[in-house]
C-alpha cells in the first residue's frame, strides 16, 4: 500500500508539467493504481481473517465450504452488484475515461473523482458528489479538452462600422473575461472582416467551460448589442449575432475509398 501511494504521488507530480499525451497516460495509471489499492485492501483483510482463524485451529475447509454456500445464495440476490462490477472492469480495461476527466453521464456533468469496480464518483459544478453505478452507464461523453470552442459573428452594414465595432466588442470581451475567469478560458480577439460581396462583420473565437455555452449564445450577444447601442453603431435590419461551433479544430474526415466491387457496380449503373 505504501508503494502504491508513493507511486501515485510521483505520477501526479510528473503529470502537472508533462505534455498532454503523457499526462493522459499518467492519469490512467493513477486510476488503475487506485483500483489496485482497493483490491489490495480486500485481499489483505480476507487474508488476515483466514490467518487468524488458522492460528485459532479453526478448520478452514469447513469455513470455506460454508462461505461458498452463502456466496451462492447471496449471488442470486446480488445480480445488480455483479453487473456493476463487470461493467467497471471493462470501463477500466478499455480506458474510456480516467480520474481527472470531465465527463457527462446519466444527465450529470462533472469531474471524475474515483473510478471503482462498482461505482464512478462524479463531482459536479456545485461540488456535490454523485455515485453512479457502473452497470447503469450506457452513454458517456468525455471532454478531451476542458472547454468548447465557438465562433461569435456580429453582422455590420459596412467596413467602417465593422472597424468601429471591433473596438467596442473587444472591450465587452475583456469585461467578460474579468467577470467569468473560470467559465471563459479564452475569448477574442474581435476582428473586423469584409467579404468580397461588400458585407462586413466582426468575428471572434470564444472558448467556454463545458455546459456553460450560455455565455457564448446568450450573455455575450446581449452585452454586445447593448454596447453597440451605446456607441450608436447599428446592425443591419433583420440580422442578429450568430454563434456557431468552431469546426477549425476538428480533424478532417478521411477520404472515401471505393473498393473494386463498388467501382464496378457504379460503372454498370452508369
Amino acid at each position: 500500500m505504501l508503494i502504491i501511494r508513493r507511486t501515485v504521488l510521483r505520477l501526479e507530480a510528473e503529470a502537472m508539467t508533462a505534455a498532454a499525451r503523457v499526462r493522459q497516460q499518467a492519469r490512467r495509471a493513477v486510476t488503475v493504481l487506485g483500483l489496485l489499492a482497493n483490491v489490495a485492501k480486500w485481499v489483505i483483510g480476507v487474508g488476515a481473517i483466514l490467518w487468524v482463524l488458522s492460528v485459532m485451529d479453526v478448520k478452514l475447509t469447513t469455513v470455506l465450504a460454508g462461505a461458498g454456500i452463502v456466496g451462492i445464495a447471496v449471488g442470486f440476490g446480488a445480480q445488480t452488484l455483479v453487473k456493476d462490477t463487470i461493467s467497471g472492469f471493462f470501463l477500466l480495461l478499455e480506458g474510456q475515461y480516467v480520474v481527472g476527466d470531465y465527463i457527462e453521464v446519466g444527465g450529470k456533468f462533472g469531474l471524475v473523482e474515483v473510478i471503482g469496480l462498482r461505482v464512478t464518483v462524479l463531482k459536479d459544478l456545485d461540488n456535490q458528489l454523485h455515485y453512479i453505478p457502473n452497470g447503469t452507464i450506457t452513454i458517456v461523453t468525455v471532454y478531451e479538452e476542458h472547454f468548447v470552442n465557438y465562433i461569435v459573428e456580429v453582422p455590420m452594414g459596412s467596413a467602417e462600422d465593422a472597424e468601429k465595432a471591433s473596438g467596442v466588442i473587444q472591450a465587452v470581451i475583456d469585461d467578460m473575461l474579468e467577470d467569468f475567469p473560470r467559465h471563459l478560458p479564452m475569448a477574442g480577439p474581435a476582428e473586423a472582416e469584409v467579404a468580397p460581396g461588400g458585407s462586413a462583420c466582426v468575428r471572434m473565437p470564444v472558448a467556454v467551460f463545458p455546459t456553460q455555452d450560455w455565455l457564448a449564445t446568450e450573455e455575450l450577444p446581449i452585452r454586445v448589442k447593448n454596447a453597440l447601442a451605446r456607441a450608436e453603431i447599428v446592425m443591419p435590419e433583420g440580422r442578429t449575432t450568430r454563434t456557431y461551433p468552431d469546426l477549425s479544430r476538428m480533424p478532417l474526415p478521411p477520404p472515401i475509398k471505393e473498393d473494386d466491387n463498388q467501382t464496378q457496380t457504379t460503372a454498370r449503373l452508369t
